[in-house]
């Protein structure tokens, strides 16, 4: 799956287990303080209920762990 701003919260936080961490370093926690709306809600719209910062930089980051983790699978 490749994550880009129409990928859902949940979807994007539940790629690799590495990204509940990238999403605190972009400035959100959708375990936390925007549960209420992860599961239905794209990336492009937690940008601006959630306060998350640099939508851009967030996808990339989520993309290269996905691709970090499927190399490790093999």
């Amino acid at each position: 799956m490749t994550i880009d701003r129409t990928t859902l919260v949940v979807q994007a936080w539940q790629s690799s287990p590495e990204a509940p961490e990238a999403f605190r370093r972009h400035n959100v926690d959708p375990g936390g303080d925007c549960s209420v709306v992860r599961d239905s809600t794209t990336l492009e719209d937690a940008e601006e209920w959630c306060g998350l910062e640099d939508l851009p930089g967030l996808i990339a980051e989520l993309n290269a762990l996905q691709r970090k983790l499927q190399e490790q699978q093999g």
